[in-house]
């Protein structure tokens, strides 16, 4: 039966796309340095053609897990990006930067001393 007899008889059904073996999630370990949009770009060069996203946007300077989607993989993404997410970081007291971050020009604090402290939120 062809599509056209389908949806002219009374249980008529919309075509439904069938699903591609690349349909679904990437998990990407971005690196520090690149862009989110930089790591996907291996993933719509892999697939080419094929919609590709991600769910929320990593810092340059950060590293982490960014969530990926091809095909019909990007239509959940929405939802997953409103999901809680863990961080976990070095920090370094005492010292200053004159941008605030690791990119700028780094100096000692006068008044303290630059130790490492661990920290998860």
């Amino acid at each position: 039966m062809s599509f056209s007899e389908k949806s002219s008889g009374k249980n008529a059904r919309s075509p439904q796309r069938k699903m591609d073996e690349s349909d679904g999630f990437l998990l990407l370990d971005k690196p520090p340095g690149i862009t989110s949009f930089q790591a996907l770009r291996e993933v719509k060069r892999l697939h080419p053609g094929r919609k590709v996203g991600h769910a929320g946007t990593l810092d340059p300077g950060a590293s982490g897990l960014l969530l990926a989607g091809v095909g019909s993989g990007t239509r959940l993404l929405e939802y997953l990006e409103g999901m809680s997410k863990a961080y976990t970081f070095d920090i370094r007291f005492g010292i200053v930067s004159d941008t605030y971050d690791m990119d700028g020009e780094v100096g000692v604090h006068p008044g303290g001393a630059a130790g490492l402290r661990r920290g998860a939120f």
